[in-house]
């Protein structure tokens, strides 16, 4: 692999879910390869200033999202 030596997990793509998953995947002993088209890691939240958006309360999520799992919606 061009001197990268052996690779256990590839991971496509530098966006957050990518750089979680290379970091799982490095806390559990394996040799990591993390591959970005672009020319900056962190994806969207790079362009967000690290705020992570989400709902003010239950009930407003209720509102906007009246169907799906309910257990679900409420750990977010």
């Amino acid at each position: 692999m061009g001197g990268f030596g052996a690779t256990d997990v590839v991971v496509a793509g530098g966006g957050m879910a990518g750089l979680c998953a290379a970091i799982a995947a490095l806390e559990a002993g394996a040799r990591v390869l993390l591959v970005e088209k672009g020319t900056r890691l962190g994806g969207s939240m790079a362009l967000s200033g690290g705020i992570v958006w989400t709902f003010e309360d239950r009930r407003s999520l209720h509102a906007w999202i009246p169907d799906g799992d309910a257990t679900l919606k409420d750990l977010v």
